[in-house]
């Protein structure tokens, strides 16, 4: 959801958990040591053959009501006898707090109702409700502060100054340390900076961390994925999983590109078929990728970084999710300087690490640039954007191949 100045916010039940350890804690806990969680039975009952009756709501409070009933009971007991004790003796002073305790125990427990709990229902009312009220104060604070900086520069106390010294605000109330209002209207929150990793693993400043390193970059990128895969499988069964039954292929004609040295265009040639033999059969793959660049128009400083998804179908996802992403057929990039020229633009497909080796790569489908009636250079006129269509081979099938992800 989208908070008063536009910041995407994710909204998260907190789930909290609390060891209790003492007998008094598990009893208000409403829990005994030795039991079942879901049944009546005990640990005298562990291991027979009967099916005891579930622990419900309705039984919990049952017993409560029959413990507090003994308890009055009790003490009634003991209030009805202890003179006896002081006669015979035993004991003759009861400044004990517990007992104290104990008499306003029952009483107070059914003034006070059941323990409260965790509001879990109306998720989106209450976020709803929070925001709203969120916009308010912040209206409010917005309205204050530009009330207040109103009254500070026209303030009457200022009418001798000359116009050198009101243009310098001197002497007009205002403070020059006060944030502007697009300072105080936007929240600044300082964004990971993935691009300080890769030297700091090259210097050794993070001697235990995973090879081959999670976080690498190129001259305008820098990548991270997490340490562990969402997924290790084999390369035919990644195949069909992510509906690229050329996989194997592609794998090969990668290995001999970068065997050769030369640039990864996503031509789609297969020298290789289906059933081609490679050095290797289990692959990672990971869903997510971590990208960061430079701002465009502050080029020392980096942008938020975003995450790439690559999700197979699924009963959670049955379209499936691919993003999209321009890549650099050779090594070197100077993206977004140039544009699209000498970029391909594709659908990643698959992120993967065949096992036992250095290198990740992404299984891509390549797009091209559609010539627009009237623009050769393929630019909307009025949204000055490309038109993509599929690109495709003599098969009818889509251009394909395997790159580097540090051409992305």
């Amino acid at each position: 959801m989208n908070d008063p100045v536009g910041n995407v916010r994710y909204c998260y039940t907190p789930l909290a958990a609390y060891i209790a350890d003492t007998p008094e804690l598990s009893l208000v806990a409403c829990m005994g040591p030795k039991v079942s969680l879901f049944t009546t039975a005990t640990s005298k009952n562990f291991g027979d053959l009967v099916l005891h009756p579930p622990h419900t709501g309705s039984l919990t409070l049952a017993a409560i009501r029959q413990s507090l009933a003994q308890l009055v009971e009790a003490l009634q007991l003991f209030h009805d006898n202890k003179h006896l004790i002081v006669l015979a003796g035993v004991w003759d002073s009861w400044e004990i707090p517990k007992l104290e305790l104990l008499q306003s125990m029952a009483s107070s427990i059914q003034s006070s109702g059941p323990v409260m709990q965790c509001n879990n229902q109306n998720y989106y009312e209450q976020i709803s409700h929070y925001l709203d009220q969120s916009n308010k104060c912040f209206r409010f604070n917005v309205a204050t502060h530009i009330e207040t900086r109103d009254q500070s520069i026209f303030s009457p106390d200022d009418e001798d100054l000359d116009s050198d010294q009101r243009e310098n605000g001197q002497d007009s109330g205002i403070d020059s340390n006060a944030p502007s209002l697009s300072e105080h209207m936007n929240i600044h929150r300082s964004s990971v900076n993935y691009f300080v990793v890769p030297e700091a693993l090259a210097h050794g400043c993070i001697p235990n961390a995973p090879k081959p390193y999670r976080t690498f970059s190129s001259s305008t990128t820098v990548f991270h994925i997490a340490n562990k895969p969402s997924l290790c499988t084999t390369i035919d069964q990644a195949a069909t999983l992510f509906g690229v039954p050329d996989l194997r292929p592609a794998i090969c004609e990668y290995l001999q590109r970068a065997q050769a040295d030369v640039n990864h265009d996503v031509s789609g040639v297969r020298t290789q078929g289906l059933d081609c033999q490679l050095p290797l059969d289990r692959i990672q793959i990971w869903y997510k990728l971590r990208v960061q660049q430079f701002l465009y128009h502050a080029d020392d400083k980096v942008d938020a970084p975003q995450t790439m998804r690559l999700y197979p179908p699924s009963p959670e996802r049955p379209h499936r999710l691919y993003d999209m992403a321009v890549i650099s057929p050779g090594p070197d990039s100077d993206w977004p300087q140039q544009g699209i020229e000498g970029h391909v633009i594709v659908q990643l497909r698959l992120i993967f690490q065949p096992i036992n080796t250095e290198y990740f790569a992404t299984y891509v489908q390549r797009f091209n640039v559609t010539s627009q009636q009237g623009n050769p250079d393929g630019v909307h006129p009025g949204m000055g954007m490309h038109l993509l269509r599929w690109a495709t081979n003599s098969r009818g099938t889509q251009v394909s191949d395997v790159v580097p992800i540090l051409h992305i």
